[in-house]
């Protein structure tokens, strides 16, 4: 099954198109992960999520991973949003939507990838930045 966990002004518009019981596909505002029984995913998506929400969720998220199964986390990079703006390449009001508005806390992307890279059974598979967005994914090998 996958799990796709999605920030709460976003969890109802961006639902699967085919999510129901035959697709296997959930998805929930972040504010419902404790419901979800852990080791319970084959997948687990998580778009915008770790900056949205007051509490740390990463742990939360990679409990739901059932063995085997991945991990894909994305959001706005601080320190890349940062450097568009001190260029000149990102107007400051993008700036305030993409870090500020809404969000409880920034992620650096490169301190993600190390956490990640110190959890004990678990694998990082991938993990890029693409203009200001990052993405990481990791594999539960234990």
């Amino acid at each position: 099954m996958k799990l796709i966990v999605l920030p709460p002004d976003t969890a109802s518009p961006y639902k699967p198109i085919n999510s129901s019981e035959e697709t296997q596909i959930k998805s929930i505002d972040y504010s419902d992960l404790s419901s979800i029984p852990k080791s319970s995913f084959n997948e687990v998506v998580a778009f915008n999520v770790l900056e949205s929400s007051e509490k740390p969720l990463l742990e939360d998220l990679l409990t739901k991973l059932a063995k085997g199964g991945k991990l894909t986390v994305r959001g706005e990079d601080l320190y890349e949003c940062s450097k568009s703006v001190a260029s000149g390449a990102m107007p400051s009001d993008i700036f305030e939507a993409k870090i500020i508005k809404d969000k409880a806390h920034c992620t650096i992307f490169s301190d993600l990838l190390m956490k990640l890279q110190s959890l004990e059974g678990y694998v990082v598979i991938f993990g890029s930045i693409l203009g200001t967005e990052y993405m990481v994914e990791v594999i539960k090998n234990a």
